[in-house]
């Protein structure tokens, strides 16, 4: 069914079946009227064959609307997906320099190597203990 569903679209697919679903609900109660032989306003199977006039496309509008819901969160979720990019696993790194050795055993600095292997941006700037070591005479 989802692959009709995606041939025609949604809305085709679920119109489609509301006509099925409305004709054969009138196709079978005519026919048992028929059989009976009653008189068809006069029949309470005239109230159970316009009910699905107004029920079955009610269902359908709601079945639509979560179908687009769902549609739109798949595609959220799809360029969520292919914006993540993840480092896991051992880092080798200088524990000296703090360099960072990657696949090749090329080594690089650490904001070459993070930013190449994921989204992050660095903005440099020095913290108070290397500001007392780097400028002395300003923290005296």
């Amino acid at each position: 069914m989802r692959g009709l569903i995606y041939r025609f679209g949604t809305g085709v697919f679920l119109t489609g079946m509301t006509v099925v679903i409305v004709a054969l609900s009138m196709a079978i109660t005519v026919a048992v009227i028929w059989l009976r032989g009653d008189d068809y306003w006069n029949s309470g199977l005239a109230l159970a064959a316009g009910v699905p006039l107004f029920l079955v496309p009610l269902t359908w509008y709601g079945f639509i609307k979560v179908l687009e819901k769902l549609e739109r969160t798949e595609h959220e979720l799809r360029e969520a997906l292919e914006q993540v990019k993840v480092l896991s696993g051992l880092l080798p790194i200088c524990a000296s320099c703090k360099m960072i050795r990657d696949d090749g055993g090329q080594w690089a600095k650490v904001e070459e190597y993070i930013s190449a292997h994921t989204e992050v941006e660095f903005s440099h700037g020095i913290c108070p203990e290397c500001s007392k070591k780097l400028y002395p005479t300003y923290f005296q």
